[in-house]
């Protein structure tokens, strides 16, 4: 059972809960009840698009007739087109449509398009059959003939509104827009019998609304839009936030509203003792005494072997098939299949009642008029030992071992002959987890380098039954892309070796299983690893609610849940752990804002071993208790628990030699399992050519590059193969490489990437001409700036190229990139001295300290003789990026300087990173010293 609740286009064109009857639309006048809103020349000459939004009821007896009256201007050629067709939806086996008028108003002339002989088109389509929902509904459609930009539509039709399901009883509920929705005039006007004991409940947000009497009817009248609504915060309850509503009915209370739908949901008779239903109860009854598990037997059955489909057809909204025809057919709605579980529990001696709820508004419930389209959803509470259970047919996954959980609804109303009033749904612990990861993370082969993994995951209830359909897909392809996504939430990036997915009927736990290969983890700070482990359950628990605003003190945090995580994590560390350290905390057993975290984490033997675990509860944090619980989150987040690696970890360009290689060895094994699973594939050759790239293998990574580009050419591939060739000192094929690239995608920046190869080898003036060719198609002139003074310096005309720049930073005063690159240029090429070091230091300033500009201020000090100041400016840049490699040669190049004979050490170790830089330097005329 879905109510419908009015959105701001359904206030516009259509009625809540329609109620009709014919297939076809008629074609009458007015209700003479109806009072018309004038529209003047003025009123259409300006303002919003929407010129009259009336919306009037009347109430008579067991009926709502509903009048609607729209009136809109096509403004524009995209209006023509989009609003140029009219619509309109009814379920015929309930009422009719009637449709009272379609004008156009144009220079003060009014065209009777239905005078015209324009009659609606009907559809026949189920709009949501794909969403497993037969709504009944017919849609009309009329293209409006003649219509230009710059006229006024205006329709109006009629629909007589009532539910056979509620006898005499009557309801009528219309969303309220409020402001900045902007309508010229808008109203909604509500009238009844003055005798009739008629309720009714506006808002929130509407104050002065009050009924009028008028030729024996009383009147309610909300005038539209309404003022614009405060802002709320985000993590408020529902009830706060929740949609303006006029509601109009003839329920006095909860009581009744319960009463009307009761003769609908008896089930005397309704299983055939004979039949396969009650086959299959006794069979549950000889199978066990058990209540409780007799309930979580008859509730699998509900909602394994019978699908979910709504049926809004012959009284739908309210009126449930048949157990025995739910049965047969094998599927059903929420009423269809909680009335057959109720069935079926009542046979088996258990009490139980159905009880309606809203799926997502269930605290606003209380404070709504009573009627049943407060609800839009069905469920059934058993009464057990004294235990209320509350049983969804249409979710999935429900066992013995989780029947117990409360699901999120707040409040529900039992359907009962004698009546009820609202009861609330009392939220219990959770008796396990709804996931549970194990998860071993290899990292001896180094901080840098790809970790090897295997984890198992375990999915109960609802999240393993998403599971299922993965489960029994034929395809193994497909089967490996749902694990693939799976486990990059998991672990980040990386690649399946090895998987499987299972799925256990009984106790409705899905499993899966990988093994793999994901990127580094580790993020470094300061020349310092540290790796946040993946997976934790705690990781991405935030309690940070914005109450600042005043109007908002007094506002209730709604918490997320129920839900509850558990994750063991075993990460191997290199090194055997040796200067490995924990931080934050490893022991934890906190309660926040209704989240229960426990933790335990135990470093020794080289592994360091965590256990986590987090449940939370759907509550509200009372504005009293924000504060403190804040405080306790800030003060849980600060202890994040984190791994930090010593500063002497061999990091991935230092390893060599055969100890090394046995070391990566796995690594290596790993990628060539992964290209030999899928030979075809590219991405795996370039997975393995950047891991190869990081320890220095040059010659590997370019027969990886190479194969890639074989099966998949792309521009990144070839610059990467290009950059390759040239550590291997074939600038020729490296030129040829980037013209591929360009050729491929002929972009002004890839163009310049050519200019810049070009000049390495020698092609200096051609390379100028390609840059000069491309210049002017760059909308923002940096990277050719940059791209030009650098060849004018390798061309011997420095000073030109230091005109550009300065011109450039004029364009761009204080911009910390330009300065940067300034302060290299007249460093490097020994140009503009006197204004240098100030360029430098204010690049530095700028530029937060990063490493890279660190390095170009050591240039110049370097050039200046100032040794200390350009060490200290490069152990500084090295100490957050060890792995840079013109800074390790620099510094090299002044200890030896300084007569620091280690720094010959430096030098070979930067020239094994980047051979190249022996050729860049001496251009500069920074000579590396000789063995």
């Amino acid at each position: 059972m879905r109510a419908h609740r009015l959105g701001l286009l359904a206030v516009l064109m259509c009625s809540a809960a329609p109620v009709l009857a014919g297939d076809e639309p008629l074609y009458q006048s007015a209700p003479t009840w109806v009072e018309p809103i004038a529209l003047s020349q003025e009123d259409m000459a300006g303002g919003p698009a929407v010129l009259l939004a009336d919306g009037q009821k009347r109430i008579d007896g067991s009926r709502v007739w509903d009048y609607r009256d729209i009136a809109f201007r096509i403004d524009s050629p995209d209006s023509l087109a989009s609003a140029g067709t009219l619509s309109a939806s009814w379920i015929p086996d309930k009422g009719d449509l009637i449709i009272n008028r379609v004008e156009i108003l144009r220079g003060g002339q009014s065209v009777d398009v239905l005078a015209q002989g324009a009659r609606f088109t009907v559809l026949r389509r189920e709009q949501q059959l794909e969403q497993r929902s037969i709504n009944g509904l017919l849609t009309a459609t009329l293209a409006v003939p003649g219509l230009r930009v710059g006229d006024v539509v205006r329709v109006a039709y009629t629909t007589v509104q009532g539910d056979q399901a509620l006898g005499r009883e009557v309801q009528s509920i219309d969303g309220l827009p409020a402001a900045p929705f902007q309508i010229g005039q808008g109203r909604v006007r509500v009238s009844w019998p003055a005798s009739a004991p008629i309720q009714w409940r506006a808002g929130p947000g509407v104050d002065d609304a009050q009924p009028v009497e008028q030729g024996g009817f009383k009147v309610l009248e909300v005038k539209l839009p309404l003022a614009e609504r405060e802002d709320m915060p985000p993590d408020a309850p529902p009830r706060y936030i929740r949609q303006p509503l006029l509601q109009v009915g003839s329920f006095g209370s909860w009581q009744e509203v319960s009463k009307a739908l009761a003769p609908h949901f008896t089930t005397d008779g309704a299983i055939d003792p004979k039949g396969e239903i009650a086959g299959r109860v006794e069979a549950i009854m000889k199978k066990t005494r058990d209540p409780l598990e007799r309930a979580a037997a008859a509730l699998r059955i509900v909602q394994d072997d019978v699908s979910y489909l709504a049926n809004g057809l012959d009284g739908g909204n309210y009126l449930p098939q048949k157990p025995e025809e739910t049965w047969q057919l094998r599927y059903g709605d929420c009423k269809a299949k909680s009335l057959l579980l109720l069935a079926m529990l009542r046979h088996m001696g258990i009490t139980a009642d159905a009880v309606v709820v809203h799926s997502s508004q269930g605290d606003s419930v209380p404070q709504l008029l009573p009627m049943p389209a407060d609800f839009d959803h069905m469920i059934v509470r058993a009464t057990i030992a004294g235990e209320d259970y509350w049983l969804d047919g249409t979710a999935a996954g429900t066992r013995l071992s989780n029947i117990g959980e409360v699901p999120p609804f707040r409040y529900a109303l039992p359907i009962r002959p004698q009546g009820s009033d609202l009861v609330p749904l009392v939220q219990r612990p959770l008796t396990g987890p709804d996931r549970t990861i194990e998860l071993t993370l290899d990292q001896s082969a180094g901080v840098d380098l790809p970790s090897l993994y295997s984890a198992r995951v375990e999915l109960t209830g609802a999240l393993g039954s998403m599971v299922r359909s993965w489960v029994s897909q034929p395809d193994e392809a497909y089967r490996g892309t749902f694990v693939d996504n799976f486990m990059d939430k998991l672990v980040g990036d990386g690649s399946v070796l090895d998987f499987s997915v299972s799925y256990n009927e009984d106790t409705a736990r899905a499993v899966i299983t990988a093994s793999g290969i994901a990127r580094p983890m580790w993020n470094f700070e300061r020349g310092l690893a540290r790796e946040y482990l993946p997976a934790m359950p705690s990781s991405d628990f935030t309690f940070a609610p914005d109450r600042a605003r005043k109007a908002w003190r007094d506002i209730p945090v709604q918490m997320s849940g129920p839900f509850g995580f558990r994750t063991s994590v075993k990460v191997i560390l290199p090194e055997g752990g040796e200067g490995y350290e924990v931080r934050g905390r490893e022991i934890v057993d906190t309660e926040i804002a209704g989240t229960r975290i426990k933790r335990e984490a135990v470093l020794a033997k080289g592994t360091l071993s965590v256990e986590e675990e987090l449940y939370s509860s759907l509550m509200e944090v009372a504005p009293a208790d924000v504060s403190a619980e804040k405080a306790k989150a800030a003060r849980f987040s600060a202890g994040r628990l984190s791994l930090r690696a010593p500063e002497n970890a061999r990091r991935q360009w230092e390893l060599s030699g055969d100890k090394d290689r046995k070391r990566l060895a796995p690594i290596e094994d790993a990628y060539a399992a992964l290209i030999a699973r899928d030979p075809e594939k590219a991405q795996p050759y370039l997975d393995r050519a950047t891991f190869r790239s990081g320890i220095l293998d040059w010659a590997g990574a370019l027969e990886d590059i190479d194969a890639a580009i074989a099966i998949e050419p792309s521009v990144n591939a070839l610059f990467s193969r290009a950059n390759l060739l040239d550590r291997l000192g074939r600038q020729d094929e490296a030129l040829d490489a980037v013209r591929k690239a360009f050729e491929l995608e002929p972009t002004p920046a890839n163009a310049l990437a050519e200019a810049q190869t070009m000049a390495e080898i020698g092609d200096v003036g051609e390379a100028l001409e390609l840059v000069d060719t491309y210049e002017d198609d760059f909308e923002d002139q940096f990277a050719a700036v940059v791209v030009k003074a650098q060849i004018l310096g390798m061309s011997g005309k420095a000073g030109e190229g230091l005109k550009l720049l300065e011109k450039l930073l004029v364009e761009r005063p204080g911009d910390p990139e330009v300065l940067n690159n300034l302060c290299w240029h007249m460093s490097v090429w020994q140009v503009g001295q006197d204004a240098m070091l100030a360029h430098c230091t204010r690049a530095v300033e700028s530029g937060g300290w990063s490493p890279p500009v660190l390095d170009s201020r050591a240039m110049a000090y370097f050039r200046l003789g100032r040794l200390e100041d350009a060490l200290a400016d490069l152990n500084a840049a090295l100490s957050n990026a060890p792995g840079l490699a013109n800074s390790l040669f620099m510094r090299g190049i002044v200890r030896e300087k300084m007569g620091d004979r280690g720094g010959a050490k430096d030098v070979d170790l930067a020239l094994r990173m980047d051979p190249t830089l022996s050729k860049t330097y001496a251009r500069y005329g920074i000579q590396a010293p000789k063995d």
